[in-house]
């Protein structure tokens, strides 16, 4: 059970890391949004965010920890796979 934790917050680190070190790039949301007030001035979203991170670490904040949980898992169920004692005794 500690390998899976250990990849998890490995690949964790590792995105925050690296959007870190790219922070001054700009998300495609924004530049969608962007492109489209260019072709149409008059357009108004029909809708908004439920709910929007606080600051500009909270998007990739939740991004690296969806990653940590993805990696947690993936791990988790690759040993499962390797472990003997959950091998079937055919």
């Amino acid at each position: 059970m500690k390998r899976p934790l250990a990849a998890g917050l490995l690949v964790v680190g590792l995105v925050i890391l690296s959007t870190i070190a790219v922070s001054g790039l700009g998300a495609t949301d924004e530049q969608a949004v962007a492109t489209i007030t260019d072709k149409n001035p008059n357009y108004s979203p029909w809708m908004d965010p439920v709910w929007e991170p606080p600051g500009g670490y909270g998007e990739m904040a939740l991004f690296a920890l969806q990653g940590g949980v993805a990696a947690f898992v993936l791990t988790y169920y690759v040993e499962r796979l390797t472990d003997d004692t959950y091998a079937s005794n055919a």
